[in-house]
């Protein structure tokens, strides 16, 4: 899966950043590129710290009917 995504990022971002500079924007458009996939892992790997420390507290919560009928009554 890190390959996968590892050579996803090598295709993406050179085509993100050609497409904003042949919107007009120059160089200094791909600046703004980076930081955009910057802002956007920073999200993925909070979203992730998140799931995981549920996960790992088992606090995770009944995601269908069925879990919901034998999850345990919160007091």
């Amino acid at each position: 899966m890190n390959i996968a995504a590892f050579n996803v990022g090598i295709a993406v971002a050179p085509l993100a950043s050609g497409l904003v500079i042949n919107t007009g924007l120059g160089l200094a458009g791909t600046a703004w590129i980076g930081a955009a996939f910057g802002v956007a892992h920073m999200g993925s790997v909070l979203l992730d710290r998140h799931l995981t420390r549920r996960h790992e507290a088992g606090t995770e919560e009944p995601t269908n009917v069925s879990e919901l009928e034998h999850a345990p009554a919160a007091s």
